[in-house]
């Protein structure tokens, strides 16, 4: 008999660094800048179809229960398009920078 194991090595982030936060993190309302798209070519070229692109700003309208789909609007064009939880775990984020 054959056995697999699957191990995840975690590391400490030096001082100063935040842990990731995705899409699917954020709370409804908050307004995040997208840091990096972490799918494939073919779910970035779907992504920035949609016109969502590294760099833009996105505002969380919904996100649905039960690990449903979330509703984001483009800051800039004021877009807003409705992304599976799947997709939003793939979308690295970062909290906007307030001036």
């Amino acid at each position: 008999m054959t056995y697999s194991v699957s191990v995840r090595i975690v590391r400490d982030e030096p001082r100063g660094e935040r842990r990731s936060m995705y899409l699917s993190d954020v709370k409804e309302g908050e307004v995040v800048v997208i840091k990096r798209f972490l799918g494939g070519r073919r779910f970035i070229e779907r992504m920035n179809s949609m016109g969502i692109f590294e760099g833009s700003r996105v505002r969380v309208i919904r996100q649905a229960p039960f690990k449903g789909p979330v509703l984001i609007e483009e800051m800039e064009s004021s877009v807003r398009i409705m992304i599976g939880l799947g997709m939003a775990q793939k979308i690295e984020v970062e909290e906007e920078e307030c001036h």
